[in-house]
């Protein structure tokens, strides 16, 4: 990549350098030079990038700064983490027939004052599908009060399985 430079101003990009008229490269003003990329930091999901242009005398410089998002980005970065999760095992539809089964049952047990075997276990079922909602809701207040949010937050170890 080459940069055709006047008054250090890159005037027009190129990756095929010898495309370019070389005429154009050698009148007064112009010069053609390298371009080379420079990345500062490292890229991820809790980071935002800003790139720079550099003239230099004998080349540009692009640099990319990566930078920490600010911390309530970084929060809501894990909340949609924990809720893209919560929703892959239970889509909200199954939320809601979950709920309303659980009603269901509590009126059987206020009616009846026992359930069946069938009941019990759907019962517990359901104990069991809102205690990992639960704890997926924990794990990502723990990640939440972490300064600063680890750039893995997302890997599967930071959450129940």
């Amino acid at each position: 990549m080459h940069a055709l430079v006047k008054d250090n101003a890159v005037i027009k990009w190129s990756s095929d350098y010898a495309s370019f008229d070389p005429s154009v490269g050698v009148k007064p003003g112009f010069r053609w030079v390298p371009v080379e990329d420079e990345t500062v930091g490292t890229p991820g999901p809790l980071t935002s990038a800003t790139t720079e242009t550099i003239v230099e005398q004998n080349r540009v410089v692009r640099r990319t700064t990566h930078a920490a998002v600010a911390v309530d980005v970084q929060k809501m970065a894990v909340k949609n983490e924990a809720r893209r999760r919560i929703l892959a095992r239970y889509p909200e539809w199954k939320q809601t027939n979950m709920v309303a089964r659980g009603v269901e049952l509590q009126e059987i047990w206020r009616q009846a004052g026992a359930w069946t075997a069938e009941e019990q276990a759907e019962a517990n079922a359901l104990a069991m599908a809102w205690g990992w909602i639960k704890a997926v809701r924990a794990a990502s207040e723990l990640l939440e009060l972490m300064s600063p949010i680890p750039v893995d937050y997302a890997a599967d170890v930071r959450w129940p399985a």
